[in-house]
C-alpha cells in the first residue's frame, strides 16, 4: 500500500493540520502493507505474554474484528490496532496494540486524531491497556492496574 492509498481514509471531520496523519487500512489492503507494519506491531505483541501472535492479529484484522491504522508523515512511523465493541452501557474504542518509531514526533497528533475517530464511531471512551508511559497522552488517567501471573 502506498502512502497515497493510505491517505484514502482519513476521517472527513478531522480537519486537523498536523505533521502526521492517521489513516485506516482496509482489510483487503493488509497484504500490501503488512511487511511494513508487522515489525512495529511485533514489539507490542512481545509484551502481551503470548496472548496473541502476529498471525492472530493479522487474521483478526482481515476478519474485521480489529482495525489497522498507520500514523505517517513522510513515511509510516507507527502502526495501531484497535477494536470497537460494546458493553451493556458503553461503546468502547480500544487501542489493542501500538508500535512505531519517533513517538515524540507523532504522539500528540495520534491522540487528537484517534479521539476524533472514536467520536465519529459514536464511542463513549477510548481504552488503552499499556505501560504507564501512555499516561502522558492528553486526557488519559489511570483507572486500574492489570496484573498477570503466568502459570
Amino acid at each position: 500500500m502506498t502512502l497515497e492509498a493510505a491517505q484514502g481514509y482519513i476521517t472527513e471531520n478531522q480537519g486537523l493540520m498536523s505533521n502526521y496523519d492517521l489513516a485506516y487500512v482496509n482489510p483487503e489492503d493488509i497484504d500490501s502493507i503488512w511487511v511494513v507494519v508487522e515489525d512495529y506491531l511485533q514489539k507490542a505483541i512481545d509484551r502481551n505474554d503470548g496472548e496473541e501472535l502476529a498471525a492472530d492479529v493479522y487474521n483478526r484484522i482481515v476478519s474485521g474484528r480489529y482495525q489497522l491504522w498507520v500514523m505517517y508523515g513522510q513515511d509510516i512511523e507507527a502502526a495501531i490496532v484497535t477494536e470497537v465493541y460494546e458493553t451493556p452501557q458503553k461503546r468502547i474504542f480500544e487501542i489493542i496494540l501500538l508500535g512505531g518509531e519517533h513517538m515524540k514526533n507523532w504522539i500528540n497528533d495520534l491522540e487528537s486524531q484517534m479521539t476524533l475517530e472514536a467520536k465519529s464511531q459514536k464511542c463513549d471512551l477510548i481504552k488503552i491497556a499499556g505501560r504507564r508511559g501512555w499516561l502522558k497522552m492528553n486526557g488519559f488517567k489511570e483507572k486500574q492496574t492489570i496484573m498477570v501471573k503466568p502459570l
